[in-house]
Protein backbone atom coordinates (compact mmCIF):
# COMPACT_ATOMS: atom_id res chain seq x y z
CA UNK A 1 0.00 0.00 0.00
CA UNK A 2 2.84 2.54 0.69
CA UNK A 3 4.46 1.82 -2.85
CA UNK A 4 0.91 2.73 -4.36
CA UNK A 5 0.58 5.90 -2.55
CA UNK A 6 4.41 6.72 -3.26
CA UNK A 7 3.77 6.00 -7.09
CA UNK A 8 0.72 8.81 -6.56
CA UNK A 9 2.39 11.36 -5.21
CA UNK A 10 5.58 11.14 -7.46
CA UNK A 11 3.08 11.22 -10.22
CA UNK A 12 1.02 14.31 -9.17
CA UNK A 13 4.23 16.04 -7.94
CA UNK A 14 5.43 14.84 -11.62
CA UNK A 15 2.54 16.68 -12.92
CA UNK A 16 2.52 19.64 -10.98
CA UNK A 17 5.66 20.70 -12.64
CA UNK A 18 4.69 20.51 -15.96
CA UNK A 19 3.47 23.87 -18.01
CA UNK A 20 2.73 24.59 -21.45
CA UNK A 21 4.51 26.42 -23.92
CA UNK A 22 2.57 28.62 -26.92
CA UNK A 23 5.07 30.08 -29.41
CA UNK A 24 3.87 32.64 -31.83
CA UNK A 25 6.05 33.96 -34.66
CA UNK A 26 5.28 36.55 -37.17
CA UNK A 27 7.79 36.50 -40.35
CA UNK A 28 8.47 39.21 -42.18
CA UNK A 29 6.92 39.84 -45.81
CA UNK A 30 9.23 37.83 -47.94
CA UNK A 31 8.06 38.90 -51.29
CA UNK A 32 6.33 37.11 -54.31
CA UNK A 33 9.25 35.40 -55.29
CA UNK A 34 11.02 34.45 -52.33
CA UNK A 35 11.63 31.03 -51.01
CA UNK A 36 9.94 30.14 -48.22
CA UNK A 37 11.92 29.92 -44.58
CA UNK A 38 13.84 27.38 -43.14
CA UNK A 39 12.29 27.14 -39.22
CA UNK A 40 13.81 25.51 -35.96
CA UNK A 41 12.73 26.06 -32.50
CA UNK A 42 14.64 24.55 -29.54
CA UNK A 43 14.99 24.95 -25.53
CA UNK A 44 18.00 25.49 -23.72
CA UNK A 45 18.97 24.80 -19.73
CA UNK A 46 21.41 26.98 -18.09
CA UNK A 47 24.02 24.02 -18.33
CA UNK A 48 24.06 24.11 -22.42
CA UNK A 49 21.81 21.33 -22.98
CA UNK A 50 19.40 21.71 -25.79
CA UNK A 51 16.44 20.34 -26.85
CA UNK A 52 14.63 20.52 -30.49
CA UNK A 53 10.66 20.87 -30.71
CA UNK A 54 10.36 21.64 -34.06
CA UNK A 55 12.18 21.89 -37.46
CA UNK A 56 10.56 23.05 -40.84
CA UNK A 57 12.43 22.57 -44.28
CA UNK A 58 12.70 21.24 -47.58
CA UNK A 59 15.40 19.09 -48.06
CA UNK A 60 17.33 17.93 -45.21
CA UNK A 61 20.74 19.44 -47.03
CA UNK A 62 19.19 22.47 -46.38
CA UNK A 63 19.31 22.28 -42.52
CA UNK A 64 23.08 23.60 -42.52
CA UNK A 65 21.95 27.12 -43.16
CA UNK A 66 20.04 27.43 -39.77
CA UNK A 67 23.36 27.19 -38.52
CA UNK A 68 22.97 28.00 -34.86
CA UNK A 69 20.64 25.15 -34.84
CA UNK A 70 23.04 22.78 -36.95
CA UNK A 71 26.10 23.31 -34.61
CA UNK A 72 23.96 22.93 -31.33
CA UNK A 73 21.92 19.98 -32.48
CA UNK A 74 21.66 18.90 -35.40
CA UNK A 75 24.97 17.76 -36.54
CA UNK A 76 24.99 15.08 -33.70
CA UNK A 77 21.55 14.06 -33.33
CA UNK A 78 19.87 13.83 -37.32
CA UNK A 79 17.71 11.12 -35.95
CA UNK A 80 16.26 13.02 -33.57
CA UNK A 81 15.90 15.94 -35.53
CA UNK A 82 14.33 13.87 -38.38
CA UNK A 83 11.66 12.70 -36.01
CA UNK A 84 10.25 16.32 -35.40
CA UNK A 85 10.96 17.46 -39.14
CA UNK A 86 7.92 19.13 -41.13
CA UNK A 87 7.40 20.69 -44.47
CA UNK A 88 8.33 24.63 -44.61
CA UNK A 89 5.19 26.68 -45.05
CA UNK A 90 4.23 30.01 -46.54
CA UNK A 91 2.02 31.72 -43.81
CA UNK A 92 3.24 34.60 -42.20
CA UNK A 93 1.98 33.67 -39.05
CA UNK A 94 2.91 30.70 -37.15
CA UNK A 95 1.56 29.27 -33.52
CA UNK A 96 3.46 26.05 -31.74
CA UNK A 97 2.70 24.59 -28.69
CA UNK A 98 4.73 21.73 -26.58
CA UNK A 99 4.87 20.67 -23.03
CA UNK A 100 7.42 21.93 -21.10
CA UNK A 101 9.78 20.93 -17.91
CA UNK A 102 10.87 22.93 -15.20
CA UNK A 103 15.12 22.47 -16.81
CA UNK A 104 14.39 25.02 -20.06
CA UNK A 105 15.20 28.77 -19.39
CA UNK A 106 15.18 29.69 -23.00
CA UNK A 107 13.52 29.01 -26.40
CA UNK A 108 15.34 29.72 -29.59
CA UNK A 109 14.02 30.39 -32.74
CA UNK A 110 16.08 30.42 -36.09
CA UNK A 111 14.55 31.33 -39.42
CA UNK A 112 16.38 31.10 -42.42
CA UNK A 113 15.82 31.45 -46.21
CA UNK A 114 17.74 30.00 -49.18
CA UNK A 115 19.15 32.96 -50.77
CA UNK A 116 17.67 35.06 -48.22
CA UNK A 117 18.27 36.27 -44.73
CA UNK A 118 18.96 34.60 -41.42
CA UNK A 119 17.96 35.51 -37.76
CA UNK A 120 18.01 33.46 -34.55
CA UNK A 121 16.02 35.31 -31.28
CA UNK A 122 16.63 33.76 -27.88
CA UNK A 123 13.56 34.38 -25.08
CA UNK A 124 13.63 33.87 -21.23
CA UNK A 125 11.48 31.41 -20.00
CA UNK A 126 10.98 33.06 -16.59
CA UNK A 127 7.96 31.26 -14.62
CA UNK A 128 4.41 31.84 -15.77
CA UNK A 129 3.66 34.39 -18.66
CA UNK A 130 4.18 36.32 -21.63
CA UNK A 131 7.64 37.37 -22.76
CA UNK A 132 7.85 38.84 -26.73
CA UNK A 133 11.23 40.22 -28.81
CA UNK A 134 10.88 42.12 -31.74
CA UNK A 135 12.71 40.43 -34.67
CA UNK A 136 15.24 42.84 -37.35
CA UNK A 137 15.29 41.09 -40.21
CA UNK A 138 13.79 37.35 -40.70
CA UNK A 139 11.08 37.63 -37.81
CA UNK A 140 8.55 40.41 -36.87
CA UNK A 141 8.50 39.26 -33.78
CA UNK A 142 8.18 36.11 -31.44
CA UNK A 143 6.33 35.93 -28.08
CA UNK A 144 6.17 33.06 -25.74
CA UNK A 145 3.55 32.49 -22.91
CA UNK A 146 3.69 29.80 -20.28
CA UNK A 147 1.08 28.37 -18.26
CA UNK A 148 0.56 26.06 -15.45
CA UNK A 149 -0.88 22.92 -16.79
CA UNK A 150 -3.15 22.52 -13.57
Amino acid sequence: MKKIVLIVISLLASNAQAAQLQVDIALADFGFNSNNPYIAIWLSDANGVHQPKLLLKEKGKWVRDLKQFWRKIARENQQQVDALSGATTTKKRLHYQFSLANQWTSVSIEVAREKGGREVVTLPINGQGQSCLAGRKEIKNACIHVTSDI
